[in-house]
């Protein structure tokens, strides 16, 4: 597990040397063998906030994205191993393709960079945008998403520079996620809403139940017999589990006033966690919308995210505390 933070610093754990962790609160601090990944600035001055980071698809390799426009990599020990010095700003986003050959990464200086992550080279350097971008994602080995405060979203092919832009959101756009399968993109906005797509027609569902800006959203993974399922979380204090393939209302999860910050489903696509700026960190049913779990943390909720397996989930908070939890216990 990675975690970044606003000390400059990421941190790499080894969940395999702690003890399971009851949902209780716990008596004592859980111990957790650590690296400490040091995002130095050349200029002398503090490190900078460290805002993403993501694993290759085998796990050997880390990339992280700082506030100083700097991506790294790192080995899975915590060794850096490469610098890719080309962005002008601080960086929001970054992804591994499918294969793990290429690093896609976006931020404040409006541009979209691809680089080939065996040598470290830029491959591609595209502005679509006339604001910070805020997310991507890749649907498969040369095709890529971008969302951006511009309030628009763009769909683009590494092997030929094809692009295709898609309108609707009428602000910032936060998120942008592909389905499971590819067959849709997912987008969430401070407009209120979020909206599936397909690349051929353009829009097809347009989810206006939220009152307030939707700043999380992760679709469950499919599993035989289930639907397709997208997950979205708002500042308006709920969250809401929808119809992927109809566009239909499924549950709505209201327990906290606080804004909701992150959303995680399951692997197994039957629970969904959920955390709030106010540190609760709950997690619900996805069969009948039911609360299962709940505890609080110390501070404000920045991310929930569950091991592959789902039989772990972290929880990270703004004290700089990360709590991992065996929700069975």
């Amino acid at each position: 597990m990675a975690s970044g933070s606003a000390d400059g610093v990421c941190r790499l754990w080894n969940l395999t040397d702690i003890a399971r962790e009851k949902w209780e609160e716990p008596e004592s601090h859980v111990s957790i063998r650590s690296a400490i990944l040091v995002h130095t600035m050349y200029s002398g001055e503090r490190n900078k906030d460290v805002t993403a980071a993501s694993w290759s698809p085998d796990g050997a390799c880390l990339a992280t994205g700082c506030y100083d426009g700097i991506v790294r990599l790192w080995d899975n020990m915590g060794a850096p191993e490469r610098i890719l010095a080309e962005h002008q700003g601080p960086v929001f986003s970054v992804k591994w393709n499918k294969a793990g050959t290429l690093i896609l990464t976006a931020g404040h200086d409006t541009r979209t960079l691809v680089w080939d992550a065996q040598s470290g080279e830029l491959k591609m350097s595209a502005k679509n945008h006339s604001l910070p971008i805020m997310d991507v994602d890749w649907l498969d080995n040369d095709t890529f998403a971008t969302c951006s405060a511009d309030k628009s979203i763009v769909v683009q092919h590494v092997s030929d520079n094809t692009v295709k832009t898609l309108l609707g959101h009428t602000s910032e756009v936060n998120i942008v996620s592909w389905s499971p399968d590819g067959a849709y993109l997912a987008s969430c906005s401070d407009d209120h809403t979020a909206k599936i797509w397909t690349i051929a027609d353009g829009l097809l569902h347009d989810l206006t139940k939220h009152s307030k800006e939707v700043y999380a959203m992760r679709w469950a993974p499919v599993h035989a017999n289930k639907p397709l399922l997208l997950c979205t979380a708002s500042f308006d204090g709920t969250a809401k589990i929808w119809n992927g393939t109809q566009g239909t209302l499924v549950h709505t999860l209201a327990r906290h006033n606080q804004p909701l910050y992150s959303i995680a489903p399951s692997p197994d696509a039957n629970y969904v966690a959920v955390g709030t700026l106010g540190g609760h960190v709950s997690i619900w049913k996805i069969s009948d919308g039911s609360l299962y779990r709940e505890f609080k943390g110390t501070g404000d909720t920045y991310d929930v995210s569950w091991s592959s397996d789902g039989t772990l989930l972290s929880s990270c908070f703004s004290s700089g505390t990360i709590r991992v939890v065996d929700p069975a216990l």
